[in-house]
């Protein structure tokens, strides 16, 4: 058996559905996922090799490949090897109860793609960042628990965890869908992909085509809610998330032009630097799996 490690905010959905479905013993592969706490220790875990994968957002990737500020303030070969959705619900929340406008936002860190898109949708209701503190506390599932326990007034959150704030009588404000096209969570790789990631990526595009035509719903519902602790209508929800062409799962892999412009956007309203400026001439070597 071969084995491949992953370094991942939330266990996958895709790739449980995989194990659950064979497809993983059927090419001779255990997948070991590694949770971290924060994108720069995911990252650090990919420089040091402790993981293979990383599955993250691709502003992760463009940060750590080309900008000299990022959080751990070195540069390496990063590729993205292939998308895997397009940010499946990720929204602006507001902790229950809150009136008026929030004075804390959570972030994963103050430079994340996540936070960049929490403050432009913060704008789009009059806020700048002037208007609120900024409190870093990591992975999405961490934010999530805080928005609901009110220790911060609002965070941007995906993945289920936006319903289960929801549930718990956050708010949703907005979401990704104002910001125009965008890729929410991809394979992430040093290098160039090995025979082991190869064969998992064909796995995980085999499982969202599968998805996206219609099956396995059940299991989804299954999974979702045993992982993220959902009941069974807030699970059906996050499934129906999955299907959802401007949220939802992407069908080939397909990493798009437009969806990195929205990233590259968003950085030069909150983080401007010219070392965004190379990034689009240079998709062929950021895209190329090898």
């Amino acid at each position: 058996m071969n084995s491949l490690s992953i370094g991942t905010f939330t266990k996958s959905i895709l790739l449980e559905v995989a194990q659950s479905l064979g497809y993983l013993k059927q090419e001779n592969l255990e997948v070991d996922e590694l949770l971290v706490p924060s994108s720069p220790a995911q990252f650090e875990a990919l420089e040091r090799g402790e993981i293979e994968l990383a599955i993250t957002s691709p502003d992760n990737v463009l940060a750590y490949r080309y900008l000299s500020k990022n959080p751990l303030g070195r540069n390496f070969d990063v590729r993205i090897l292939a998308s895997i959705d397009r940010g499946l619900g990720l929204s602006l929340c507001y902790a229950p109860g809150l009136a008026g406008a929030p004075m804390t936002f959570g972030v994963d860190v103050p430079t994340s793609g996540f936070a960049f898109v929490g403050y432009s949708l913060l704008q789009k209701q009059g806020l700048t960042p002037n208007d609120y503190v900024i409190v870093t506390l990591g992975s999405t599932p961490k934010r999530g628990l805080a928005l609901i326990d009110s220790k911060i007034d609002s965070t941007i959150l995906n993945a289920g965890n936006e319903i289960k704030a929801v549930a718990a009588g956050a708010t949703k404000v907005a979401d990704i869908g104002l910001l125009g096209p965008y890729i929410g969570t991809v394979f992430g790789a040093i290098g160039s992909s090995t025979e082991n990631t190869r064969r998992l990526i064909a796995i995980i595009e085999r499982v969202s085509s599968e998805i996206l035509a219609g099956a396995h719903q059940d299991l989804v519902i299954e999974i979702a809610g045993r992982n993220l602790q959902l009941s069974r209508q807030e699970a059906r929800a996050h499934y129906q998330v999955f299907l959802d062409p401007t949220h939802g799962l992407i069908n080939n892999g397909e990493t798009d032009k437009a969806s990195i412009e929205t990233l590259i956007n968003l950085r030069r309203e909150y983080a401007p630097t010219p070392e965004l400026e190379k990034i689009l001439s240079d998709l062929p070597a950021l895209l190329n799996a090898g």
